[in-house]
């Protein structure tokens, strides 16, 4: 039994490690940016889940977000804006939000900055 100890303390070590690494490679924290209409879009979003929303540098939303499975939901300060949840994933520096409410789902790719 001896023997096996420092080979499992090896591997759990390891196996978190790994754990790590996915888990903030695949995070949506982070400032990523995109091209809409022309103009540049900068989305971030912080650990305390706060974010926020700006084109060609001005900001055009503040709120929240929450995630939930591959569901993420914003919710923004101003009351006269509607919260929206998106589908989402994260595939090395790009992430995809898809809008799947209407007939034809709207897909968005930003790459992180």
């Amino acid at each position: 039994m001896k023997t096996f100890k420092p080979l499992i303390i090896l591997f759990i070590a390891v196996a978190l490690c790994l754990s790590f690494v996915s888990c903030s490679s695949n995070s949506i924290i982070g400032t990523w940016e995109t091209e809409i209409d022309g103009d540049t879009g900068i989305f971030v979003f912080a650990k305390d889940g706060r974010c926020t929303a700006s084109i060609n540098g001005k900001i055009t939303m503040e709120g929240s977000y929450s995630i939930d499975g591959d569901n993420l939901t914003v919710i923004p300060d101003d009351d006269n804006m509607r919260g929206q949840t998106l589908h989402f994933e994260v595939k090395g520096d790009a992430l995809f939000l898809t809008d799947e409410v209407g007939d034809i789902p709207e897909v968005m790719e930003l790459t992180r900055k």
